[in-house]
């Protein structure tokens, strides 16, 4: 009997959620113009304060997240989660977000708000991206074998992913628009 066993699989939660953007985005963007914001993994762009537990603005999406996560962390045999901070982030031409990870949390994610077309997807790194000899291949990459993974970014696509893995965001190249999303850290 031939078995092949996938051992050490990191999760990545994608849900399409079918919620009004157009408050959410006009709460993005009045962050945006009353504070300054901070520099953290960002190159360019804006990158807010952690925003107040529950804007009423946000809290049907942080009711979704909340869901999701839990979901999330019941299949990763985890305690439940809540969100302990969120942020946002307003990426225009050429910005992007170094790779990196959330330290002190257990699940992260980001939630699209505007994708204008071109305006780059986030990529997230296999912890084992060291180890692996590209050299040996046959051709192309999969599951077993990439030493990174990227995945586009839709207006209202909602990924979850724990917060130790790698990632980081494209930079948007569409020179008219920019891409508003936010991130957020989850804990017991």
């Amino acid at each position: 009997m031939t078995e092949l066993i996938d051992l050490f699989s990191v999760p990545l939660y994608k849900i399409d959620l079918d919620i009004d953007n157009a408050p959410i985005l006009q709460y993005c963007m009045s962050v945006q113009k009353n504070d300054a914001g901070r520099s953290v993994s960002n190159t360019g762009g804006y990158q807010s304060n952690d925003l107040p537990d529950s804007p009423p603005e946000l809290r049907e999406l942080f009711s979704h997240i909340t869901n999701f996560a839990n979901d999330l962390a019941e299949k990763m045999t985890m305690q439940p989660v809540r969100i302990i901070n969120s942020w946002v982030n307003v990426n225009g031409y050429r910005d992007f977000n170094w790779s990196h990870t959330h330290d002190d949390s257990l699940i992260s994610g980001v939630y699209y708000v505007k994708t204008p077309e071109n305006c780059g997807g986030i990529e997230f790194e296999s912890p084992m991206a060291q180890l692996y000899h590209p050299f040996a291949m046959k051709s192309g990459y999969s599951k077993y074998n990439a030493p990174n993974w990227a995945m586009p970014s839709y207006e209202g696509t909602l990924y979850l992913f724990p917060a130790w893995l790698k990632h980081g965001v494209h930079p948007n190249m569409n020179k008219e628009e920019g891409r508003v999303s936010i991130s957020f850290n989850l804990v017991h």
